[in-house]
């Protein structure tokens, strides 16, 4: 696939240069232009989008998205270790939203990665 192709959906795909644009944007406080680079991308693309960027940038796109505007797919397409990270970043409430949407084995690898506590606190959400 080329940088000017799109999958079946007609979405672009993650290139090299959109992940440098999105940092760019991040960087510069440009937080319009970086939603307009990331809501074309499918989850799959999302998701490397954020296993790409350094932790600051994935902090930052991941407050872009806001409380509950993280496609729930997108976190189960992560890299375990990134995956961690992000669940650390966004909360409670929100990892039981995206379990509630998830298929069941989606779900239970989603929660079943964090502490007992933490896990406790999701399933009673």
């Amino acid at each position: 696939m080329t940088a000017t192709d799109t999958d079946r959906a007609g979405r672009p795909p993650l290139t090299p240069d959109t992940v440098r644009a999105v940092a760019a944007a991040l960087a510069a406080g440009e937080d319009d232009a970086a939603r307009a680079l990331v809501a074309p991308l499918h989850s799959a693309d999302v998701a490397d989008l954020l296993e790409a960027l350094n932790a600051a940038d994935r902090a930052a796109l991941l407050a872009l998205f806001g409380p509950g505007g993280l496609d729930p797919d997108v976190l189960a397409d992560l890299d375990e270790a990134v995956r961690d990270r992000v669940l650390a970043t966004i909360g409670d409430s929100e990892i039981a939203a995206a379990a509630a949407e998830l298929d069941t084995d989606d779900a239970a690898s989603l929660v079943e990665g964090l502490d007992r506590g933490a896990r406790r606190r999701v399933l009673d959400a």
